[in-house]
């Protein structure tokens, strides 16, 4: 015991809280600690006095065939209630008392299950106070209930009763206290990185993992540390405030799992965080059998953990703390399922595995300027209305503000909420995911009564991420959000086959998920559509073109219809110039969107009254909007362009005659580029830093951190940020401090010489800039996802073999991800790069013929490689 102590005083350094923040030297000391330590351990396990809550007022809520077991629980709990316990057996009769009450306990058994109006009436009162308590031993999957109760109570955590004579009435009392809580929340609870759950012999090492973690700025909720009130409200609330629900894997706790003892900690935790935090599990294995998920997981724990990939933490080496610390922030970037998740979504998303392009919809939602794009919308309506087309498409250059309608249009249409809608049901307490008035209420923008349309998924393509430009991707990405706007499609989509559906050809993968489980549904449903953006961004257009843009209106219900946007690019411009395309299409040339640009920059010059004479924002306005060439990107320069201007005129306000002078301010999106680009060389002091910069932003296939740009730099981070600085109007960063190309835009026009001259970047020197960060660090995360392409790109073909016959970085790479399909798409994504750059077939190497052969079994265990070859 005084060795624990003296863990938990050293993570704790003192730290308010603690169990122990101080343990004397003195052993005698020690030694008191140890006794009173195992008199309250055993004080715990003898009957306590009931302890009167006098300030809850509790219903129980039941079935008529289940009256004898609800007059049992009355009488278990009354002792320990001031307030007389009522019950209700009617929908009429719950709906009165449960106004009266502060908390509900619904007795969950297979007579309740089919009781909707009963179950519905007190959770109409008491939404956020329901607590079930099982009555039925057939039962304890909570996965598989059914009826009102997997309606109504999907995901809370529930307490044993089958057993009233054994029953742990501690453990209802704890849980009706926490569901006052949760209705009436007083606390400001602390939210932590990632909750411990282990078994009590490997306390020790769960505290110094913990201290190792806190180290690397990752806080533990720690059971030493956080426990208050109750055991099981505690725990409940670490791991609903904690991003990570972190497993100390070792055979006794596997057992535990086993058991189906419910009134074992250790299930109650991996009960419940299969519930909520299903998609933010990390199994660290402290014992050699623990690495052996295929071998020797069994039962209940291997049945919830089936998709994970342990760490391998045996022994407790820097090394692999640092593995697990890698593990852990890898889980927290992971985005989070929608809250109103059912165990059978739950399921789905995991099989599924799919991206997420919300935060970059987001990003360009909030750049929508009121007042602008009506005309587009009014088209939009108009054919929605008419019901004459199945395809929308929507044709503009880069640059003209595609991106910002298609994200306002998701954001209009219910898909996408953005800071003022989150604040708006913060303040009406609301979390409905899609209020039919909020909805209608966005769509009044103008004077023009419209017609709502509906977004039931949308998916942003993006060139500079590998992940977000694959059009399978994109498919899987709008079928998981089908699952949640779409009634009756996830029972679709569970019947279907999904291990291997990226495996399969493009115009298979839209089949099998999207076309044939949409056409079972009943024709009835509501009317909606689908979004794609930028569709010249995908890295397969022409496909996404001609197998599912071309099909659409042939293959899919009429009641679900696409809107595209795209630049007229090869087959897209094709298709609109000889009219072909069979949908319609809308080309962003026309006079209103410079009527557009005219007021977005009437609304910046607005704001700039300490810059912009006020009297001549109108004739600037319209000066400017000329200069632009319709082009919202052009726009977003005004801003610092205006504000040096201003510094060089060296007192008063810019005015009209200042802003009219031919070379005061560059015309089109290439002048400003020009501008700009060579700005920044000039910071940058020539063009070998200026290089250094922008050619392995150009050549990367997903953003570049900042730590892997001052590795190829050869800078200080500093020094990094400072130029990353310099270029912020070419650059964006996002909050995980990873840096690209403001825009597409930007890339095409550094890469052709005949627009950018001599401010232009050969593609070819990016690829050795980041061939040759591959080489330095062969074991990172970006080298085992791109070592191979960029090796070869740069014509280090012999470098790149010896890494696929590499036999333990090839494991590294087929591991990457936590779970089967995530190394699925690791090993598809290594043979996709061999076939791309012509190495499929080289004889040099068999690997990549031998991984796509090999893909099922390797992604379901990586350790299998030995074996397999």
């Amino acid at each position: 015991m005084g060795r624990v102590q003296d863990l938990i005083a050293r993570f704790n350094k003192g730290h308010v809280g603690g169990a122990y923040p101080e343990v004397e030297g003195d052993e005698a000391t020690q030694a008191e600690a140890e006794r009173q330590a195992v008199t309250m351990n055993q004080a715990e396990a003898l009957p306590e006095d009931p302890e009167v809550l006098n300030d809850i007022a509790v219903l129980v809520v039941h079935d008529p065939a289940d009256e004898t077991v609800a007059e049992q629980l009355v009488e278990a709990i009354q002792p320990r209630l001031s307030v007389p316990v009522h019950t209700a057996r009617q929908a009429a009769e719950a709906e009165k008392e449960a106004k009266n009450a502060e908390v509900a306990l619904l007795l969950v058994g297979s007579a309740l299950q089919s009781n909707w109006k009963l179950v519905e009436a007190a959770a109409r009162v008491l939404p956020n106070a329901l607590v079930p308590i099982l009555i039925d031993d057939t039962m304890y999957e909570q996965k598989d209930w059914k009826g009102a109760i997997a309606w109504y109570m999907p995901n809370l955590l529930y307490v044993d009763f089958c057993d009233p004579i054994r029953a742990d009435i501690h453990a209802i009392m704890a849980q009706v206290f926490a569901a006052r809580a949760r209705a009436s929340p007083t606390l400001n609870s602390k939210d932590f990185h990632f909750f411990v759950s282990h078994e009590w012999s490997a306390h020790e090492k769960a505290i110094v993992i913990a201290q190792e973690l806190r180290d690397r700025g990752l806080e533990a909720w720690l059971d030493d540390n956080e426990m208050s009130t109750s055991t099981d409200e505690s725990m409940a609330m670490g791991i609903e405030t904690s991003k990570v629900f972190l497993i100390l894997a070792t055979k006794r706790y596997m057992d535990k799992i086993n058991s189906g003892n419910y009134a074992d900690n250790c299930l109650k935790e991996f009960q419940y965080a299969g519930s909520k935090r299903f998609d933010r599990i990390v199994v660290a294995a402290l014992e050699p059998d623990m690495m052996k998920a295929s071998t020797k997981w069994i039962g209940r724990f291997k049945r919830g953990l089936s998709r994970q990939v342990p760490v391998d933490l045996i022994t407790l080496s820097v090394e692999a703390i640092d593995r697990l610390a890698d593990a852990i922030s890898l889980r927290i970037e992971t985005p989070k399922a929608s809250f109103d998740v059912t165990a059978l979504t739950r399921d789905i998303n995991s099989r599924l595995n799919p991206c997420n392009s919300e935060a970059w919809a987001k990003g360009k939602a909030v750049n929508f300027i009121s007042g602008t794009r009506s005309w587009i919308i009014d088209e939009l309506c108009d054919w929605y209305n008419k019901n004459q087309s199945a395809v929308f498409i929507l044709v503009g250059d880069g640059g003209v503000g595609k991106s910002v309608i298609m994200a306002e249009l998701c954001h209009r249409g219910g898909a996408l909420k953005i800071v003022e809608d989150v604040e708006k049901i913060k303040a009406v307490g609301s979390v409905e995911p899609r209020r039919k008035s909020r909805i209608r209420s966005l769509w009044r923008r103008s004077k023009k009564e419209r017609q709502p349309i509906l977004v039931a998924a949308y998916h942003f393509f993006r060139h500079d991420q590998v992940t977000t430009a694959a059009p399978k991707e994109a498919l899987v990405s709008i079928a998981w959000q089908l699952c949640q706007s779409v009634p009756g499609f996830v029972n679709e989509l569970d019947s279907v086959s999904l291990s291997d559906v990226r495996d399969k050809p493009l115009v298979d993968v839209f089949q099998t998920i999207l076309v044939d489980p949409l056409n079972r549904l009943d024709s009835n449903q509501m009317r909606q559509v689908v979004v794609l953006d930028a569709l010249d961004e995908c890295s397969k257009s022409d496909a996404v073109l001609r197998d599912i843009v071309r099909t659409w209106k042939d293959v899919m219900p009429s009641w679900l219809s696409l809107v595209v946007s795209t630049r007229p690019e090869g087959e897209i411009q094709r298709g609109v110039t000889n009219n072909s395309l069979n949908s319609k299409v809308l080309e962003l040339t026309d006079r209103e969107n410079f009527r557009d640009i005219e007021l977005h920059i009437k609304n910046l010059l607005r704001d700039m009254k300490d810059i912009v004479e006020q009297k001549d924002v109108a004739s600037c306005a319209k000066i400017l909007s000329e200069r632009s060439e319709g082009l919202f990107l052009w726009a977003s320069f005004l801003p610092e362009t205006l504000n040096r201007m201003h510094e060089v005129k060296r007192g008063g306000l810019l005015t009209a005659q200042d802003i009219s002078h031919k070379n005061a301010i560059p015309n089109g999106l290439g002048g400003m580029f020009e501008e700009y680009f060579e700005r920044l060389r000039d910071k940058m002091g020539g063009d070998d830093a200026y290089q250094s910069l922008l050619t392995p932003i150009v050549a990367a296939r997903e953003p570049l951190s900042v730590e892997q740009l001052t590795v190829i730099f050869g800078k200080t981070k500093k020094k990094t940020q400072t130029i990353i600085g310099n270029a912020r109007n070419l650059l964006y960063q996002s909050g995980d401090d990873r840096v690209a190309l403001i825009h597409k835009r930007m890339a095409d026009w550094l890469l052709d010489d005949d627009l950018s001259g001599d401010l232009g970047v050969d593609i070819d020197d990016g690829h050795i800039a980041l061939a040759d960060y591959c080489s330095s660090s062969r074991d990172g995360v970006f080298s085992l996802r791109h070592a191979v392409f960029h090796l070869v790109k740069s014509g280090e073909h012999a470098e790149a073999f010896e890494l696929l016959n590499n036999f333990a970085w090839v494991k590294r790479a087929i591991s990457i991800g936590n779970d089967e399909v995530q190394r699925h798409a690791s090993i598809g994504n290594l043979t996709r790069d061999c076939v791309e750059v012509g190495i499929y077939f080289a004889p040099e190497s068999d690997t990549p013929r031998f991984l796509s052969k090999a893909v099922h079994a390797l992604s379901y265990d990586p350790d299998e490689l030995a074996s397999q070859v």
